[in-house]
């Protein structure tokens, strides 16, 4: 998550592209209630933990998928 603060774009969504599909993306935004294209500071404790979590769950099924 520390790349969002020190990435050259100022807005997560392109920081983060390789991360996250556009799909996943837009309903993170949603689902966690952040514009599409937020700066960092612009995030909450709940939305950082909520995008963590997202990501910490798909690591975790690809590891079971081996």
């Amino acid at each position: 998550m520390r790349w969002g603060f020190e990435a050259p774009e100022r807005d997560l969504k392109r920081a983060y592209r390789g991360l996250f599909t556009y799909v996943q993306w837009r309903r993170l935004s949603r689902d966690l209630g952040f514009p599409l294209r937020p700066e960092p500071s612009e995030l909450g404790l709940d939305q950082w933990l909520g995008l963590f979590r997202f990501l910490a769950r798909g690591k975790m099924s690809r590891r079971l998928l081996r």
